[in-house]
C-alpha cells in the first residue's frame, strides 16, 4: 500500500483559512478586552485568552510562511500582520 502525499493548500485556500483565523483572533482580542474590564489582570480568564491568542498568532505565522514557501515570496496571507503581538 503506497502512502499518498498530502497536497498543499492553494493560494486561495491559504487566503481563506488565513482570513478565518484573523477573524477568530480579532474576536478573541475583543473578548479579552471585555474580560479585562470585569476581572483582575492575573485571572485565569485573561491568562487563557492570552495563551490562545499566542497560539493563533503562531498558527497564522506558520500558515503565512508555508504559503510563501509553497507559492513564492509574493504569496502569503494578507490578513497576517507580522507586527502584531500575541
Amino acid at each position: 500500500m503506497t502512502m499518498q502525499k498530502n497536497r498543499s493548500f492553494s493560494v486561495r485556500q491559504h487566503d481563506r483559512v488565513g482570513a478565518e483565523l484573523q477573524s477568530i483572533y480579532d474576536r478573541l482580542t475583543r473578548i479579552a478586552a471585555d474580560l479585562s474590564k470585569a476581572y483582575p489582570v492575573k485571572s485565569d480568564f485573561i491568562n487563557s485568552t492570552e495563551k490562545t491568542a499566542g497560539c493563533l498568532h503562531r498558527l497564522r505565522k506558520q500558515l503565512n510562511d508555508s504559503a510563501r514557501q509553497e507559492h513564492g515570496s509574493t504569496a502569503g496571507n494578507p490578513y497576517f500582520r507580522e507586527d502584531e503581538s500575541p
